[in-house]
């Protein structure tokens, strides 16, 4: 489906199908028929990939119909002539219309479907616009919706009671505090046969990682859902090579090479995360891993403080300076120290490169609020220079806020603490201890201590977090990663992360050589690296 008032597919987040996914969905869909579909619908049909696999899938589609939707009226045209002509025994039904207007317009009452097959758009709710809260308001939903989830919604309200339905999306639903609602409803009005999550492996153009899976109307044992999980490794151990990808091998097969890509598929059930309800892909030897884990935990990483994200000003190009040594003396007098990505490490940040903030905000009598710039004439004399930039943030002004400001701030007086600081995008974990009272940006998290929370139990949690043990932790319970291997340090995520009773020896021994390279005595090299892992493994009883 297009949205003809958007330009670029990009936008309106169509991205067409590879032929092998497509011909993969649509033949694990006819498995779980109980008998052939006669009434077909693809919400999104655009080019027709996904309903051309579907009917070369059937023994036979005579008498077969076909409702088909898609607002890009020339690629309409385009699939409907290709597939009348190859299907002349099929009843096709063609719309140059929006679905969702039809659905909620009543155009659809009366009709089900014995298949649905669907890769719908990836647009979120600012783009959807009114459709969203007009559907939101149908269905009583609150929240961000992407396009997907109304897609979703609508095929589960015209699947016929024997019918089965097969979507291509973005696994994000399946990560994030975001995709709660659409996780519970299919938990709770659908029977999920299968998952695939296609990870990384690149197959889209789109900047989403794609999953794909299958249901029918009825409820989900979490227990019975066929899961599997592809992403990249380093290497394989016994590779598959493949000039194409291999579909027909990925349900079998535990390796794979790909584009000169190692790749790993993990098969197992579906795991539903107890404190978050995020979905990942669990193994009967990862069930046991994590329950051994969870046996020796003694509190969790959330318990230490609130885990708050960086500031956003909005207006980077005025509020942080790179090179504070090029003003001079013309510094602006309200600059802070600014923590970046740049300065991420492991135990320990980097000092260079440093950068600086304008902030403009205090703390008065429990209060944030401004400095009167009157009384800082190099900083008011500096933003007076972006003026023009700085007013024009409309959303500012609607906030009854100045126009120095900076769009989030955050209480000043508790960066003074002891922090610890985390990147939000890495291959590995980064996590270092701040005691500068440095600000931190928004391409960074920092967890903001509760005032009960010792430097042991700091030192403890920082070796965790920087030990291999909380990498394989975050692939078997959470496993959201980006492309190249990259992982998301989300909150609700991290707040997760398990600590040890710091009373055993081994997390006693923890701290001490945590402390010994915070202090300089020792440098966090390869010896220590494989010292730490060993005491972390072993503090959990692995």
């Amino acid at each position: 489906m297009r949205f003809k008032q958007l330009a670029s597919s990009k936008v309106m987040g169509s991205f067409y199908t590879p032929l092998g996914m497509a011909d993969d969905l649509a033949n694990h869909m006819l498995l779980f028929q109980k008998h052939l579909p006669k009434t077909i619908l693809d919400p999104a049909v655009g080019d027709g990939r996904l309903i051309d696999s579907l009917l070369e899938s059937l023994p036979d589609s005579n008498g077969v119909e076909v409702w088909a939707y898609d607002l890009d009226g020339r690629v309409l045209a385009e699939t409907a002539l290709r597939l009348t002509k190859k299907y002349p025994s099929v009843a096709f039904h063609f719309f140059d219309e929006d679905l969702i207007d039809s659905f909620l317009e009543g155009k659809l009452l009366g009709l089900s479907f014995d298949a649905i097959i669907a890769n719908p758009p990836y647009l979120r709710t600012q783009v959807l616009g009114d459709k969203a809260k007009a559907f939101s308001k149908k269905f009583n939903l609150s929240g961000r919706i992407d396009a997907y989830y109304i897609f979703i919604t609508i095929a589960i309200e015209l699947l016929s009671e024997d019918g089965v339905a097969g979507f291509i999306t973005s696994n994000r639903f399946m990560k994030v505090k975001s995709g709660a609602n659409l996780r519970n409803l299919l938990l709770n009005s659908t029977h999920i046969y299968e998952i695939v999550d296609y990870g990384d492996t690149k197959l889209f153009d789109a900047a989403v990682l794609p999953s794909a899976f299958i249901f029918s109307l009825g409820k989900t044992d979490p227990d019975f859902v066929q899961f599997h999980s592809i992403y990249e490794v380093a290497e394989t151990a016994t590779p598959v090579i493949e000039r194409d990808f291999p579909y027909e091998a990925m349900r079998d097969d535990c390796s794979f090479e790909y584009n000169d890509r190692s790749y790993h598929i993990e098969h197992g059930c579906l795991a539903v995360n107890k404190i978050d309800g995020t979905w990942s892909v669990e193994s009967d030897e990862s069930r046991e891993w994590l329950e051994t884990v969870d046996a020796s935990t003694f509190m969790r990483l959330g318990d230490l403080g609130k885990i708050r994200v960086g500031i956003k000003t909005t207006a980077d190009n005025v509020f942080i300076i790179k090179d504070p040594d090029l003003m001079g003396e013309g510094l602006p007098e309200l600059v802070r120290p600014l923590l970046t990505h740049r300065n991420a490490g492991q135990i320990c940040g980097k000092e260079e490169p440093r950068w600086m903030v304008v902030y403009p905000h205090k703390m008065e009598n429990g209060r944030r609020g401004t400095y009167d710039l009157d009384q800082y004439p190099l900083t008011r004399n500096y933003l007076l220079q972006f003026y023009e930039q700085l007013e024009s943030r409309s959303y500012l002004k609607k906030s009854n806020r100045q126009w120095f400001e900076i769009w989030v701030p955050q209480n000043p007086d508790r960066w003074k603490r002891p922090k610890i600081v985390f990147r939000d995008i890495a291959d590995c974990p980064q996590f270092w201890l701040d005691s500068t009272g440095a600000v931190v940006n928004g391409d960074c998290y920092w967890i903001d201590m509760n005032e009960s929370i010792t430097s042991d139990t700091i030192y403890l949690a920082l070796g965790l977090l920087n030990s291999s043990f909380i990498t394989e932790y975050y692939d078997r319970r959470v496993n959201n990663k980006l492309y190249a291997g990259k992982r998301r340090f989300m909150t609700q995520y991290v707040e997760q992360f398990p600590l040890p009773n710091p009373a055993s020896r081994s997390a006693k021994e923890i701290v001490g050589l945590v402390g010994s390279v915070l202090s300089g005595n020792s440098v966090f090299g390869k010896r220590e690296r494989k010292k730490l892992d060993g005491l972390v493994y072993t503090s959990f009883g692995l």
